[in-house]
């Protein structure tokens, strides 16, 4: 009786040989014949579950993306631990597990203003990650339910904006920026936008009380 293949399973396998491949060679040296022989199959195979190359390349982006994703949300929803440093460390470089998923990420960046496929999908995976930061900001910190749309809203882009640099930095200039360096840097970012979020609260709510003092006054 033949062997039954599980195409996603397949699929995924070939996914994450392309992304060893990537992270050792980069996107533009990525060959199939290299993901072929990384997945232990033929070339030939390749084309069973895949058209072409750039659609196992958007595989492999799609799946590290959503490794760090899936990471973030089980620390922020199963309560693993409340500090947000540690809930948002898989999405800086500081393991060599976080460090294969990101550096694909990182590859990717380059090419996005060229390619539009690549476009649209960076589109849909940032508003997946946009709505997984957020529940590890609301998570890790119970106050900001009290906080406007537009301070929570500038905190999390402040936060993300500060992973992506992180992120780029610790693949880019490793011996520049150790893995402890990121996870200070990230640790005195939170603490910093955490204490202007609150600052900024008290200055409305004090805003508040004064306009409606003089209201009771006129």
């Amino acid at each position: 009786m033949p062997k039954i293949v599980d195409v996603e399973e397949k699929k995924t396998l070939i996914a994450e040989a392309a992304c060893r491949v990537i992270v050792a060679r980069g996107v533009a040296n990525t060959r199939m014949v290299d993901i072929a022989a990384e997945a232990d199959v033929t070339t030939g195979m390749l084309v069973n579950y895949f058209d072409t190359k750039d659609d196992i390349i958007l595989a492999a982006l799609r799946l590290s993306f959503r490794n760090i994703d899936a990471k973030i949300a089980e620390r922020a929803e199963d309560r693993v631990t409340t500090d947000l440093c540690d809930i948002l460390e898989p999405a800086i470089p500081a393991t060599e597990d976080d460090r294969a998923d990101i550096a694909v990420w990182i590859n990717f960046w380059g090419m996005l203003s060229a390619n539009p496929e690549l476009q649209k999908l960076n589109r849909k995976l940032h508003a997946e990650g946009m709505e997984t930061y957020e529940r590890a900001i609301r998570s890790a910190w119970p106050e900001c339910a009290d906080w406007s749309d537009d301070v929570f809203s500038t905190v999390r882009f402040s936060i993300v904006s500060c992973l992506f640099g992180l992120s780029a930095a610790g693949i880019v200039n490793p011996s520049i920026w150790p893995k402890k360096l990121l996870r200070d840097q990230l640790r005195l970012h939170l603490d910093l936008i955490r204490k202007w979020a609150q600052k900024e609260m008290r200055s409305i709510t004090e805003r508040a009380d004064a306009g409606l003092k003089t209201w009771r006054q006129d």
